[in-house]
């Protein structure tokens, strides 16, 4: 899977638990910014994020590192 569908996977968990950009980036300690490049393909979040992510968006780093680094 490459960048832009991991971003659209993270856009789909973001928009199910009703927050913003901003919100999910204030939850996690990175930018609003940060998180439309991760959600429009432009970069990945380093390894501290999976986990923050996979805890505020209630699934697993497996499934996270998985959607991001499987075979396009």
């Amino acid at each position: 899977m490459g960048s832009r569908e991991f971003g659209e996977y993270l856009r789909k968990l973001r928009e199910a638990k009703r927050l913003s950009q901003f919100q999910l980036g204030k939850i996690i300690g990175v930018t609003d910014k940060a998180v439309s490049k991760w959600e429009n393909g432009y970069s990945y979040p380093k390894n501290i994020y999976i986990l923050r992510l996979s805890e505020t968006l209630n699934v697993s780093t497996t499934e996270l590192l998985s959607r991001m680094y499987q075979q396009e």
